[in-house]
């Protein structure tokens, strides 16, 4: 029978970097509530202009053995959502039911079948590895908040167990936490991770197949978030941020990091005092007030490039297909506006 590891979070609740993440027991807790969708816009899946703190990368997953797993969003389709303070979240409610009873006459005939639920973000389109190293990556830092067993773990290129990566269960709350994980490299893991288990890493797990975290650093791939616990859960989670740190707590440009740069402004909309004044009148939407030549593009809430113009004089007029809502953004400034 698979054991799972219930690990003592290294929890830090705070703005400031931690060198090392201080021991806090936080138990999980059972959601009570039911899988439901999810509040807010969908994001198109791949889409390169929209992201979450830079990184654009995400896919929800869930299993397809009909045995009971519930999910929102859908497999296959991005947990990426735009709310109504026009910044994305990656969100995503799961339900699963308890491990199949193990046999090794039904491990040889291919009956178990595990549940699973999950959203991963990945680095890189090809979803090849990047060396920590290279960026002089010391830490993870997240602002989410979660309810029922959630796993976080590290994927990457060396693991070759299923599901076999290090990983720790985030902490649960009502409200946005924000932990920081030391990922400097340990046993089979990372030091942020361990709670006596190498490193994070789960009870039924290979030692003589399971990479070093000296190896793994060198080519981590992305993250996944995972419902798990052999006796069935429902759990939820909403990751408002997610940063990278080096050794003096500095936030490492996610566009080094994935080479791909995130313009358009989408998933952070200006909330400051607005650098241009923006107008509707039918379905034209009027620019005025910009600087002399900014870029004007706009888009649909699935992200979906509408058209563009330049404010040659610090003004333009740019016209809508249809009535609804649209993202505006004025050199990198997005607005939101309602053409209706």
């Amino acid at each position: 029978m698979r054991k799972i590891i219930f690990s003592t979070m290294l929890l830090t609740i705070t703005s400031a970097v931690s060198a090392q993440m201080a021991q806090e027991t936080t138990p999980y807790t059972v959601a009570s509530f039911r899988v439901s969708e999810i509040s807010g816009q969908q994001m198109q899946l791949n889409d390169e202009t929209i992201g979450l703190s830079g990184f654009w990368k995400w896919i929800a997953n869930h299993d397809n053995f009909n045995i009971g797993t519930e999910m929102a969003p859908e497999s296959g389709t991005s947990p990426l959502f735009l709310k109504d303070d026009g910044k994305i979240y990656a969100e995503a409610s799961m339900k699963i039911g308890p491990d199949p009873e193990w046999s090794q006459a039904a491990a040889d005939a291919g009956l178990l079948k595990y549940p699973s639920a999950s959203i991963s973000m990945f680095f890189l389109a090809d979803g090849n590895g990047v060396n920590f190293n290279n960026f002089g990556i010391k830490s993870l830092r997240i602002s989410m908040k979660a309810s029922g067993p959630i796993r976080m773990s590290i994927l990457n290129e060396y693991t070759a167990e299923e599901n076999g990566e290090p990983g720790i269960y985030v902490p649960t709350s009502d409200n946005y936490l924000t932990t920081t994980y030391d990922l400097t490299p340990y046993d089979y893991g990372f030091q942020g991770f361990d709670d006596d288990n190498f490193g994070g890493l789960l009870s039924w797990v290979n030692l003589n197949e399971a990479p070093e975290g000296t190896e793994i650093i060198k080519a981590v791939t992305g993250l996944r978030w995972e419902v798990r616990n052999p006796d069935g859960a429902t759990a939820e989670l909403s990751i408002k941020s997610i940063e990278f740190l080096d050794g003096s707590g500095n936030v490492i440009d996610p566009a080094k990091i994935t080479g791909v740069e995130i313009k358009t402004g989408i998933n952070a909309v200006a909330t400051a005092p607005a650098a241009a004044k923006l107008t509707v009148s039918g379905m034209n939407i009027y620019v005025e007030e910009a600087k002399v030549n900014s870029s004007i593009t706009v888009f649909d809430l699935q992200g979906k490039l509408i058209t563009s113009a330049k404010a040659i004089f610090g003004n333009a007029t740019v016209s809508v297909p249809a009535k609804g809502i649209y993202i505006v953004s004025v050199d990198g400034n997005a607005y939101k506006v309602n053409v209706k």
